[in-house]
């Protein structure tokens, strides 16, 4: 009875183990050179939610665990055509190689505008540069985010494959207010990294980090303050104030935001 009950455990530990699949595959470019730092996306079938993720070498091999089911995945690269296979996965799967191709885009006038490589691959993570790449073309963080291999939006949060969500840095200092990131320009930003090897210069129990730089401003005091007024059944109103003070190695933040809206019969008032 004791090797039954054993052995009953034992089974119910191991097979959430046989039931995932390995599934790998090779990217090329449309040279048949391998192509490093795409990102690979596996989606839901039945409703394109995120399931995971995963980011090709620099041999440009990608590989995950995968449970049993269909599934859609998406190759995306900056500047290459997004592609998208369905696959069914009941067993360890090698996959086709797939070809990325360049954006083909047909225009009445050309005008040629040379862009340099933005990323760069090194031990700890991969940088970013982002003055004179095609990434200063973003209009939001995030957009420029999720531009960056291993960096992928699931709802709204933004995530690294397969080590959930990252701790931001600016200028070598902790984010510890959201409203930082929200606030800041993308022509401000010098170079964003994505840090997955975090050693000992972070907290140990951060698993990713995504340091942003800024473009040296002038020292001094700044402000940025905006508003907002909504009319519809009830009045809400928004207003947000941030300023920032820089002097020589020195960078302070603070922000306040008001927020005052109804809904129904309820007040609500956040500060």
């Amino acid at each position: 009875m004791k090797k039954l009950f054993l052995y009953v455990i034992g089974s119910l530990i191991i097979l959430p183990v046989y039931s995932q699949h390995l599934i790998k595959g090779t990217i090329i470019d449309s040279e048949n050179a391998v192509m490093p730092m795409v990102n690979v996306a596996f989606l839901n079938q039945a409703d394109s939610t995120l399931v995971t993720g995963a980011v090709s070498d620099s041999c440009g091999v990608y590989g995950t665990s995968l449970a049993g089911g269909n599934y859609i995945i998406r190759y995306s690269y900056l500047g290459c055509e997004t592609l998208y296979r369905n696959i069914q996965v009941n067993a360890n799967l090698t996959l086709p190689v797939v070809k990325m191709e360049l954006v083909q885009t047909e225009l009445e006038g050309v005008e040629v505008t040379a862009y340099r490589k933005p990323f760069k691959l090194d031990r700890e993570g991969i940088t970013a540069d982002v003055p004179n790449t095609i990434l200063a073309k973003q209009t939001t963080l995030d957009d420029l985010l999720c531009k960056i291999p291993g960096i992928q939006k699931r709802g709204e949060d933004i995530e690294v494959i397969g080590r959930g969500l990252p701790t931001y840095y600016i200028n070598g200092r902790e984010v510890t207010d959201r409203t930082e990131l929200d606030n800041l320009a993308i022509d401000q930003i010098q170079s964003v990294r994505l840090v997955t090897n975090t050693g000992v210069r972070y907290h140990s129990e951060q698993r990713a980090v995504i340091e942003i730089k800024t473009k040296r401003l002038g020292e001094g005091l700044a402000f940025n303050v905006s508003g907002n007024l909504l009319q519809g059944n009830y009045l809400s109103q928004n207003y947000k104030m941030s300023g920032s003070y820089n002097c020589k190695n020195w960078d302070f933040f603070l922000s306040y935001n008001y927020d005052r809206g109804k809904k129904d019969s309820d007040l609500d008032i956040y500060q």
